[in-house]
């Protein structure tokens, strides 16, 4: 795709919120890319997960809903969670249940 045609194609979409990458026909939105497109999973909603301290396929399918119609993204998001987990400057959140007593 010409640079100027490009251009004016990213500068539209963004218009509406999305974001195109063009180099292997990728869309992305403003959110990152679409993984699961069933369920409106992005990558970005992946690595979240994983901060909430989601460290497997289930855990992930039940925190986000990802690779649960169809399936297909299955590996594609096993791959982002893996990578994920392996970076270096991550540090899963820790979940604390608090339990609210009233003062009254």
């Amino acid at each position: 795709m010409p640079a100027t045609l490009e251009t004016e194609l990213t500068r539209a979409v963004q218009g509406i919120g999305w974001l195109v990458v063009d180099n292997d026909s990728h869309l992305q939105c403003n959110r990152g890319m679409y993984v699961c497109i069933c369920n409106g999973i992005t990558d970005r909603d992946i690595r979240e997960a994983a901060q909430r301290g989601a460290s497997d396929l289930t855990a992930l399918r039940m925190a986000t809903g990802c690779a649960t119609q169809c399936g297909s993204c299955a590996d594609e998001a096993q791959a982002i969670l893996d990578e994920q987990l392996r970076a270096p400057h991550f540090a899963r959140s820790r979940v604390v249940h608090l339990r609210i007593v009233s003062a009254a």
